[in-house]
């Protein structure tokens, strides 16, 4: 987003300084202190800092039109700054968030009761009389409106900003007949279902490699994901290969034949797209906004209840001939380029914040837009 919009909007980011449930920092970061990332400004924060009295001193001028939250459940960069504007510690600002798909239904089922205990004090206490919201698709739309009630017109729909398509991928060993090289690029956590996925490969016939990267967040998770590999049948190989950094992706893409992510949802989908972009085909459940691929040549998005149809669709990829599977190479690609340039998503994202900003201008700040 910064990157693409970044010549025409401010951008001013606060993060940590370290990913998700890391115990060091990024070792080229300079901790607490403004720089230039891209096309934006960013300071990354010790954990510690993220308290109320060390926002105020951080975020107590209004130093933006608008706060975008990228999360709706995050304790730490949306709950307590939310909150503490609320109640006058911070700026009331204008408030837009991305929930990110957390309220769509394969989501809301994982820690169930807390979700909706928090959500039924945020709808009381007022905390979100002001709040507009980003939808990424018009499922996530109709997401939001169900589980905070919230009216149409506080709900703007863009489409996420994928990187762009690249030049040229192509694999670094040519498919044969009889074999096939899966990949899956997700957070190890039960939403993503990647158990589901493990016991998919484990029924396909032929020399199967399955490599899954990604960033450990539940450990139990991962146990029960290991304890299927330990039972795989000698013809499949699974591997956890532990998280890649995000330049690296594309070129990791082209080890592979197919991406494989039977998610309980998805509200966009990047790891998805950049494989289609990379020319992967993609077999996924039908639980993301990517849908009709087999028209498009693009893959399979299937019912995550039939573990068999998966099975099926990855058995032909197994049994093409790199011929064959070039058509399936070019499908894909083909319609991640034709997405990007039909989508309207630049514009649409552009208008998400400079629309807002102006309906805003010259009224107090926090007054509804």
């Amino acid at each position: 987003m910064i990157e693409h919009l970044g010549d025409n909007i401010e951008f001013k980011v606060v993060c940590l300084d370290r990913d998700l449930r890391q115990p060091v920092a990024y070792p080229d970061v300079q901790v607490g202190a403004w720089q230039r990332v891209g096309k934006g400004d960013v300071i990354y924060l010790p954990a510690q800092a993220m308290r109320p009295w060390h926002l105020r001193k951080l975020l107590g001028t209004r130093m933006a039109d608008t706060v975008y939250f990228n999360s709706f459940f995050n304790p730490r960069f949306t709950i307590l700054p939310l909150w503490s504007a609320r109640y006058g510690l911070l700026p009331a600002w204008n408030t837009l968030i991305a929930p990110r798909g957390e309220f769509s239904p394969g989501a809301l089922k994982f820690s169930a009761q807390k979700k909706k205990a928090y959500l039924c004090a945020a709808k009381a206490s007022g905390v979100l009389k002001d709040v507009q919201w980003h939808a990424s698709t018009h499922y996530e739309a109709e997401d939001i409106k169900r589980a905070t009630g919230v009216a149409d017109k506080r709900i703007t729909i863009a489409p996420d900003l994928p990187g762009g398509v690249p030049d040229d991928v192509r694999p670094c060993v040519a498919k044969a007949p009889g074999t096939l090289r899966v990949v899956a690029l997700s957070r190890v956590v039960r939403q993503k279902n990647l158990a589901r996925a493990i016991e998919i490969v484990s029924r396909l016939q032929g020399d199967i490699v399955f490599d899954i990267y990604g960033l450990v967040e539940d450990r139990g998770y991962l146990e029960e994901c290991e304890a299927l590999i330990g039972v795989a049948p000698g013809n499949v190989k699974i591997n956890f290969l532990g998280p890649v950094a995000h330049e690296a992706v594309i070129a990791r893409m082209d080890r592979y034949d197919v991406f494989l992510l039977p998610t309980n949802s998805e509200n966009f989908g990047h790891s998805i797209y950049e494989a289609m972009s990379c020319g992967l085909p993609v077999v996924i459940s039908d639980r993301t906004p990517w849908r009709n691929l087999q028209e498009h040549g693009a893959g399979h998005d299937l019912d995550l209840d039939d573990a068999q149809a998966f099975v099926t669709a990855l058995s032909r990829y197994v049994r093409m001939s790199a011929i064959e599977f070039e058509a399936h190479r070019n499908g894909a690609r083909r319609f991640a380029q034709e997405w990007l340039h039909a989508s309207g998503a630049m514009e649409l994202n552009r208008q998400l914040f400079t629309e807002l900003s102006l309906a805003t201008a010259g009224k107090p700040v926090g007054q509804p837009a």
